[in-house]
């Protein structure tokens, strides 16, 4: 109970007023910590998912054939390559692509080429869980 500041009888709260206040406050404070939970999984979920790194093994190859080709005695390698993933392999565009090759000469030195756009036969296919034929073509002469 409190009492009156002017010095009447004592003024009595409601009860029920109490109860309002405090549950309008619970609600909003649930309502606020609710709506901050919805909105930090809708915004985690909308997230970008980084890809993910290139496996070694997705792509494996197995030397096929070789043969000189052309006018100008053109070296091409025939590789068999088998795609492992459950997707398809398409590579329109050899411009990103590099090749390291190296052979042996003698058996204490080698001879090392190292090339950023080889002659590889576009466009390549490889089919999901499938094998196809890659053809990469040497111009150089040596």
């Amino acid at each position: 109970m409190s009492t009156n500041l002017v010095g009447g009888p004592p003024i009595q709260q409601k009860w029920w007023k109490r109860l309002a206040i405090i549950s309008f406050f619970s609600g909003a404070g649930f309502a606020m910590t609710l709506a901050v939970i919805i909105g930090a999984w809708a915004w985690y979920s909308s997230r970008p998912t980084p890809q993910k790194p290139w496996d070694n093994k997705s792509l494996t190859a197995a030397f096929d054939d070789i043969r000189v080709e052309g006018e100008q005695n053109h070296l091409v390698f025939y590789y068999s390559v088998e795609n492992h993933t459950d997707t398809d392999y398409k590579l329109d565009d050899a411009s990103a692509v590099e090749v390291h090759t190296t052979a042996k000469l003698t058996r204490t030195n080698s001879y090392s080429l190292f090339r950023k756009n080889p002659g590889i036969r576009l466009p390549v296919f490889i089919p999901a869980r499938k094998r196809a034929l890659f053809t990469l073509e040497i111009t150089n002469s040596y």
